[in-house]
């Protein structure tokens, strides 16, 4: 027995050691094979992608920058706005596309009566949407003040009222219910509505990001593309007209007012359905928003109507849901007038030219946060990295040294910084502060203001006390004065673009 463990065990030791040189053998062909393999990947993905190559002179000008857009798809979009038609049975309201962008002439009025700001895709890109009195608009590069481009109004539109954008796409409204669609980054015209009886407030976001907006006018609430395609229109209820609305539920429904006429003394508090035009309810509106929508001045914010009686402010659901709420205010009176902060939400104020309350509204929550002694306008504060809004509020003052921006929390009304210091600019050169939209810069301790004035209708840009630029004119060419002391990279206007 023992010598046949002595043949058997060399046998097997023999065995297991060609096994394991196989199996040796075996690992080290898979690994080649797979290091082989990888590299066939690396270099298909490297063939895939298209070559790295220096940003031309075209693609650094500052400015926005165009989606890319494939050439199929781009021959479409061309083929499509050379079409006169629209692609509806609303065509009658679009108009041609390609319209090209035209510059200001020295004689038109350009007093500036909104503005909008839009963050670009990259970190020091900042745009400005600027409407005119005469219902025209422009577009500037905030960080130089360069013009992007400016239309003159082909018709007596009046005072624009009002700038939104959605996904590349800016609508102005004007006085006198004009609405219109440009291409942010070209200035083309997309599409134009006559709105009978004027736009109600301000356009709708709905749809969700990739759709478009809604807008109420007198007679009925529409919703379109951000291309133009009207998607749906509803009528005001017989013997009404609209008066407020509003989109609610993250864009996913519309809730509207409307005020009988002679024939329907009373109001009606309506929601529809953003997707379909449907009124899903329609709810009998008390007396006192009848007598608010009858005031000279009401808003909407946050879904609610706004209205100031003597001694009180007081705010009702527009869908109807829920009772009035109040507060008291010093600065409401019958001269009172109140004013939304754009882009932000519940926000607003009330001021009878001496004193100015300012308010937060959510829901039937509604409380003051802030008592300004002298007449203060409001204007939306827009963070650094996406730009977003609804953390502070812009106060704009007369001051006896000059225009005042101060930022102030959204929240509680507390003082957070001077985004302009009084005296920065000579109000005698460039005019006295009417609007104003704040920037955040990077550092998260600073704030810059975009200053449009009046009298002398200039736009300025100034971080604390120090001026930028500032802009007198839309003229091709108009003069930029840029500083020279400035003091902090944030923003600088000279030299490559710094990081922010």
């Amino acid at each position: 027995i023992h010598r046949h463990h002595l043949l058997i065990a060399p046998m097997v030791r023999i065995f297991v050691t060609r096994q394991l040189a196989t199996g040796l053998a075996l690992v080290a062909w898979a690994a080649s094979q797979g290091a082989e393999a990888q590299a066939g990947v690396h270099a298909r993905s490297q063939a895939q992608q298209p070559e790295i190559q220096a940003p031309s002179a075209q693609a650094q000008r500052p400015g926005p920058q165009k989606p890319a857009v494939a050439p199929a798809r781009r021959a479409q979009v061309n083929a499509n706005r050379a079409n006169a038609k629209g692609v509806n049975d609303d065509s009658s309201n679009l108009v041609p596309r390609g319209l090209p962008a035209r510059r200001l002439t020295g004689s038109d009025p350009w007093q500036p009566t909104s503005m909008l700001y839009l963050k670009g895709r990259k970190a020091m890109e900042h745009f400005g949407f600027i409407g005119f009195k005469d219902g025209g608009i422009a577009a500037l590069n905030l960080n130089s003040s360069e013009l992007l481009w400016a239309h003159e109004p082909l018709a007596a539109y009046g005072s624009t009222k009002a700038i939104h954008q959605k996904m590349g796409v800016v609508v102005t409204t004007t006085e006198t219910g004009q609405v219109q669609a440009w291409d942010a980054w070209e200035g083309v015209l997309k599409w134009e509505r006559s709105c009978p009886g004027g736009v109600v407030h301000r356009m709708l976001d709905i749809g969700g990001a990739d759709d478009g907006f809604g807008f109420a006018c007198a007679s009925e609430v529409e919703a379109r593309t951000r291309d133009g395609v009207r998607r749906w229109a509803t009528p005001s209820p017989i013997g009404t007209l609209f008066k407020a609305a509003s989109a609610v539920d993250s864009g996913k429904n519309i809730c509207a007012l409307a005020l009988g006429t002679g024939i329907s003394p009373g109001a009606l508090a309506l929601k529809l359905n953003s997707y379909t035009g449907a009124i899903m309810s329609s709810v009998d509106a008390p007396q006192a928003v009848v007598n608010g929508l009858s005031h000279g001045s009401f808003i909407t914010t946050g879904g609610r109507l706004v209205w100031p009686t003597t001694g009180k402010v007081h705010t009702y659901s527009l869908c109807g849901d829920g009772d009035i709420a109040e507060a008291d205010s010093v600065a409401a009176d019958e001269t009172a007038t109140v004013e939304a902060v754009q882009d932000t939400p519940g926000i607003f104020s009330v001021t009878n030219g001496v004193v100015t309350g300012i308010f937060a509204s959510a829901g039937p929550d509604l409380r003051r946060i802030k008592l300004v002694d002298r007449r203060a306008t409001l204007g939306p504060v827009h963070g650094a990295i996406y730009g977003e809004t609804g953390r502070w509020v812009a106060v704009l003052t007369q001051e006896q040294a000059g225009s005042q921006v101060q930022i102030i929390n959204a929240k509680h009304g507390g003082d957070e910084g001077l985004a302009l210091v009084p005296g920065s600019y000579s109000a005698a050169m460039f005019g006295v502060g009417e609007r104003v939209v704040a920037q955040e810069d990077y550092g998260g301790n600073a704030f810059r203001a975009i200053l449009a004035t009046k009298t002398l209708d200039s736009v300025l840009a100034i971080q604390g006390s120090d001026v930028h630029w500032s802009r007198d004119g839309f003229l091709a060419e108009s003069v930029v004065i840029l500083s020279t002391t400035t003091t902090t990279t944030t923003f600088t206007t000279s030299g490559p673009a710094a990081e922010l």
